[in-house]
């Protein structure tokens, strides 16, 4: 589920929830629904995947029994996402985060990792203020850029309580999760989304379902229903409930006719289903809802990828692979068919070497801001005079 939060008694946040990030098509059936939620509204919540989802904050002056969740005023602004943005690559070779223009994957610039152990930028993503969050497995910490320059502004986790984390995302909580390979076993802390104080630990060491709890973790991503999937090399695709700290094996590792072996970055799509990046298999395998598996996505067998691991969706829809001959590659989200190599190998002035991770950034419309927020007003009010 999705929660947003109320910044003051005269504005809201509001969540704009697409089926996919991108939406290459504008029409009603592409869109999912969206509404204005605070603390108080749990009956408004939705069950639509947390990183589809764009919050902006505007004027509501409205009751609180007037926010409430329509489809119909979304599909009639479409998406509210430009294309312009960056994309984030994290680059184990020198311990930099590179930075490349989202929708032509022209190089920018790079910031570096400079903690006491050098840097290794793993996971990543974008928190709550639109900021980049980098996991340095390195240093144990969080560290944060900003989410438009990618200039270093601060750490946000200092080091003490990871050993050697991984995988990052914000929940429909708003707190953030960090996973870590640890020395006596791996573990997932929690951690506010806001101040970055470690809350608890969702998933202690040798604690809950797998072989000896949680083993390899290296990514994860929420789905619905406050469920977190976590990668894991030993076993599987793991499912955590953040609300109820129940946990299961969604996915095992060598199930056939699964071939899952390997998982890294995984993300949902616009289908509703899981893809996952498996670094042995050297393919994008895929998944519906329920854990069934539906085939390589991005097959293994004279596809183009070796050893991929960074996953993503991009602003236009499509699915972006980071693997390891050090580019990002761009796949149809359809059909998988490979489109082009977006960063290339050896790319002119910015190459990639060692990529990991990533994360993509799209930049809100400013005039799609205002309609939407003018319009939902309008909305609202026709509801009252109804009523």
């Amino acid at each position: 589920m999705l929660n947003a939060f109320r910044d003051n008694a005269a504005t809201a946040s509001l969540l704009i929830c697409y089926k996919n990030p991108g939406l290459k098509e504008r029409e009603p059936q592409d869109l999912d629904l969206f509404g204005i939620f605070d603390s108080t509204l749990t009956s408004n919540w939705m069950e639509v995947p947390m990183q589809v989802c764009r919050p902006v904050t505007i004027l509501t002056g409205m009751s609180n029994q007037w926010r409430f969740t329509v489809a119909t005023l979304l599909a009639a602004f479409g998406s509210a996402a430009s294309a312009s943005g960056n994309l984030f690559v994290g680059d184990a070779s020198d311990g930099s985060i590179a930075r490349f223009d989202a929708t032509t994957g022209t190089y920018q610039d790079r910031q570096f990792l400079t903690g006491t152990f050098g840097g290794n930028p793993v996971g990543m993503t974008f928190g709550l203020d639109h900021n980049l969050y980098v996991v340095d497995s390195s240093n144990g910490t969080v560290e944060r850029f900003d989410g438009n320059t990618g200039v270093y502004m601060n750490q946000f986790v200092a080091p003490g309580g990871l050993s050697n984390p991984s995988g990052i995302a914000f929940g429909p909580d708003g707190n953030m999760y960090v996973s870590d390979y640890g020395s006596n076993g791996a573990f997932i802390n929690r951690y506010d989304g806001t101040t970055g104080a470690f809350i608890n630990q969702l998933v202690a060491p040798g604690a809950g379902p797998g072989f000896g709890g949680l083993g390899q973790p290296p990514a994860m991503t929420f789905g619905t229903g406050g469920n977190l999937y976590v990668s894991d090399g030993v076993n599987g695709i793991m499912r955590y409930n953040v609300f109820t700290n129940a946990g299961d094996i969604f996915i095992p590792v060598g199930n056939p006719p699964s071939p899952l072996s390997g998982p890294e970055a995984l993300a949902f799509g616009a289908d509703g289903d899981l893809y996952v990046a498996d670094v042995t298999q050297s393919a994008v395998l895929r998944f519906d809802a329920s854990g069934a598996y539906l085939g390589e996505f991005v097959p293994s067998a004279g596809g183009p990828l070796v050893q991929p691991i960074g996953l993503a969706f991009g602003p236009n829809g499509d699915l972006f692979v980071a693997d390891g001959q050090g580019r990002v590659a761009e796949f149809d989200s359809i059909t998988g068919a490979y489109l082009s190599d977006f960063v290339p190998i050896g790319g002119s002035a910015g190459p990639l070497v060692n990529p990991q991770f990533m994360a993509f950034q799209s930049v809100p419309e400013p005039a799609t801001m205002v309609a939407l927020g003018a319009g939902l007003l309008g909305f609202v009010r026709s509801r009252k005079r109804r009523a």
